[in-house]
């Protein structure tokens, strides 16, 4: 029979990606906007009643109602999780793509991030750390800004050095910035948090809460602190500037730098022919070539000799060694050597 309909309904009924709090998701083979058919799952029904017969006869409805039909291309199961002892969240995706063809594929993806940090400890030493590092890009940033003015427009930004300091006080007030966002959406998951156990101490139904914006939101954060890094170490090579050997070899490299940027498109050109014709040959053959992207990290770990040839003689004895050859010939052998 079928009782309990009215989550069913729901279900059946499109919402916008507004009003799901949620934003693009990348999959295998397509891109899926944050908009969709929703079947939300309440596990407070569980813990009251200490049965899934509820849930079961759901998605027994949802299956005699055709609710995954030929027109469904993507089937999302979310849910988000939280470990207190060690103080992290975690937002799980479970994707199954349904291609043209019948054919499911599946992925699954776990981000975890922590939100808390305790004032305590190592913590606060880092926070420590956080505060010095704002005040020196600030000193820096106004050295800048006075040394632009001094020396004008024209002198200044034919320094190279000048687009590396700008380029990591950009970054770093970006993820500054980042932070404090995170620092806001953490208050706002509390909130909703708090909101949901008032309604389930009332019996009145609880608002979703997913960790989506936060996970995304989160690893860009990182990528603006990674790239700080990376640029924070390039500095170091203002110091070593004081070396001979090192002055000698940033010479060098002015000095060649039309030849090597001529030699690059050369290279890129060739390499990227490689890539396509391995890609379009063996997409559907070998796994490390599904992808355009993974057909450039498959090639480009032939470059430095991390590959073995097994995948190349297996799915065609006679072509795969050839191309296999062929690449190593001309992009290893002669156009590497031409680089040295």
């Amino acid at each position: 029979p079928l009782f309990n309909m009215e989550k069913v309904y729901r279900s059946f009924q499109y919402k916008k990606s507004s009003s799901l709090d949620s934003y693009p998701y990348a999959g295998i083979y397509g891109t899926y906007m944050g908009g969709g058919f929703v079947y939300e799952i309440d596990l407070s029904t569980v813990w009251s009643t200490g049965s899934l017969n509820t849930i079961q006869t759901d998605l027994d409805n949802l299956q005699k109602l055709n609710w995954i039909d030929k027109h469904t291309r993507a089937l999302f199961i979310e849910f988000s999780l939280f470990n207190p002892n060690i103080n992290l969240f975690a937002y799980c995706t479970i994707l199954f793509e349904i291609l043209p063809s019948g054919t499911l594929v599946k992925s699954v993806q776990f981000n975890p991030f922590s939100l808390y940090e305790s004032a305590q400890g190592f913590s606060l030493f880092s926070f420590a750390c956080d505060i010095v590092y704002l005040i020196v890009i600030t000193f820096f940033m106004v050295k800048e800004i006075r040394s632009l003015i001094k020396i004008g427009f024209k002198k200044y930004f034919k320094q190279y050095w000048m687009y590396v300091e700008w380029l990591l006080i950009i970054f770093s007030w970006v993820s500054f910035g980042m932070y404090l966002y995170r620092l806001w959406s953490r208050y706002e998951l509390m909130d909703k948090l708090r909101e949901n156990y008032e309604a389930s101490l009332n019996n009145q139904p609880q608002q979703i809460v997913k960790l989506q914006k936060l996970s995304y939101w989160n690893d860009i954060l990182l990528i603006t602190i990674s790239i700080c890094s990376f640029i924070g170490i390039l500095k170091f090579l203002k110091l070593l500037k004081l070396s001979r050997n090192i002055k000698f070899l940033t010479q060098t490299f002015q000095n060649c730098f039309k030849d090597m940027l001529c030699f690059l498109i050369i290279f890129l050109v060739i390499w990227l022919a490689f890539v396509n014709m391995t890609y379009l040959i063996y997409n559907d053959k070998t796994n490390q070539f599904t992808t355009f992207i993974q057909s450039m990290e498959t090639t480009f770990l032939i470059l430095v000799g991390k590959f073995e040839s097994n995948s190349f003689t297996e799915a065609s004895p006679i072509l795969g060694p050839i191309i296999f050859i062929a690449f190593n010939l001309t992009l290893v052998m002669i156009l590497i050597n031409m680089f040295v």
